[in-house]
């Protein structure tokens, strides 16, 4: 049997689709601040920053930060660093695949779990415990944050053979 893609998502079994969930524990610096999750990343842009609320976000993970984002009303526009953004334009999903993107660079093993999957398919389809699906996000539908996963496991493939063709090279040289 040949493995078709993995669903990544919080609640599975597999530690793969576990771990390269957005909910899984894998803190990473951004912009200075400390985050747990990317999930909380991505929660903590509904709160000003420095809030109470924003404090308590970017520490959570696993359930609590997915019931996090019920405490407050979605808006269609948020600041972040200074910049305002309309909620799910292309800005706003740049900045959410950066932070993404910093998150793997900074834990070694999440991006070895990404890397492990080669070319298999990702999805993103949470299950409830009786194996029909959650709804689909508004704000981080999972059709986009698994294009994030796969478009930043092809770019760290592409590094990764790029600096092992220049270290063949060097070792060539010297």
């Amino acid at each position: 049997m040949k493995l078709q893609e993995f669903n990544i998502a919080s609640n599975s079994e597999n530690e793969i689709e576990a771990w390269l969930s957005n909910l899984s524990y894998n803190p990473f610096n951004f912009n200075w601040v400390e985050y747990a999750s990317i999930e909380a990343f991505w929660q903590s842009l509904k709160f000003e920053k420095w809030t109470k609320d924003w404090q308590e976000c970017i520490k959570l993970f696993w359930k609590e930060a997915k019931i996090y984002w019920n405490k407050v009303n979605p808006k269609n526009r948020f600041i972040y660093n200074w910049i305002e953004y309309i909620v799910w334009s292309e800005e706003h999903q740049n900045v959410m695949k950066e932070a993404l993107r910093e998150q793997l660079k900074q834990n070694e093993d999440k991006l070895k779990l990404l890397l492990s999957t080669w070319s298999i398919n990702l999805i993103h389809k949470p299950k409830k415990s009786d194996w029909s699906f959650y709804p689909d996000s508004i704000t981080i539908p999972g059709e986009v944050f698994s294009n994030f996963l796969i478009e930043l496991r092809e770019e760290f493939n592409e590094s990764k053979d790029l600096l092992q063709d220049v270290s063949r090279k060097i070792g060539n040289i010297l």
